[in-house]
């Protein structure tokens, strides 16, 4: 037989409804933990969002990022903002000192390809970067094409020009790296990233140009190394 919903349901088996009134003078049941006052909650509230921040502290979450320098696979053409560029391997020279000449050095050299794709003539100054093994990032390095170079107003300033066309060419960073250095198998080579905007200039023309990025980001290879002779 089957008991319709209703009757049956509003009283289950076991549960006991007191049908009289509730006595007025009836009292609270005490409670059978302790009571946290508003004041003791916020200090407790207080106390794990500090140990939160220990935490994360103590953990680095907090620090500031220091993946600016992207590493790609060999063989991937990166976009810089104002070019496309890859590097496939640098040489590296041990150069002794000479008379007026700097002090003893490793000198590198980095070969790949760029593409320029502003559409106008580039001036870049000093837009490559080298990392080390050894997590140490060195920039200011020249990224210019094999063959061409301009020199920028004053002596001392140069800047390398990349033509308005869309081809690409062979382009070579050079440098150079502290004598106590030792070299290893591989090192990062790449160039800054680079904005169109307003930028401080001895140029004598528009303020308003590419050059490296103010974030200091850079893209980059870990491309082999192999000792060469240094030149005479």
């Amino acid at each position: 037989m089957t008991t319709p919903l209703g009757s049956a349901y509003r009283n289950p088996p076991g549960i006991r409804l007191d049908g009289e009134p509730l006595d007025p003078t009836w009292r609270k049941p005490k409670p059978t933990g302790p009571e946290w006052s508003g004041s003791l909650t916020f200090l407790a509230i207080m106390a794990a969002l500090l140990l939160l921040i220990s935490t994360l502290l103590a953990t680095g979450a907090l620090d500031t990022r220091e993946d600016r320098y992207q590493a790609y696979p060999l063989g991937e053409v990166v976009d810089v903002g104002s070019m496309r560029i890859t590097f496939t391997h640098a040489d590296l020279s041990f150069e002794e000192p000479t008379v007026g000449s700097d002090p003893p050095h490793w000198e590198i050299r980095a070969y790949g390809t760029a593409v320029n794709t502003t559409g106008e003539r580039l001036l870049l100054r000093d837009p490559g970067v080298v990392g080390l093994p050894d997590g140490r990032v060195i920039g200011g390095y020249d990224v210019r094409p094999l063959r061409q170079t301009v020199k920028g107003k004053w002596e001392n300033d140069r800047y390398y020009q990349f033509q308005a066309i869309e081809k690409e060419v062979p382009i070579v960073l050079t440098g150079k790296i502290n004598q106590a250095w030792k070299p290893t198998g591989h090192l990062y080579v790449g160039m800054k990233m680079q904005s169109y905007e307003a930028h401080d200039s001895d140029r004598g023309f528009s303020n308003v140009f590419w050059s490296n990025d103010r974030s200091g980001a850079a893209a980059g290879f870990w491309v082999p190394t192999r000792l060469v002779p240094s030149e005479p």
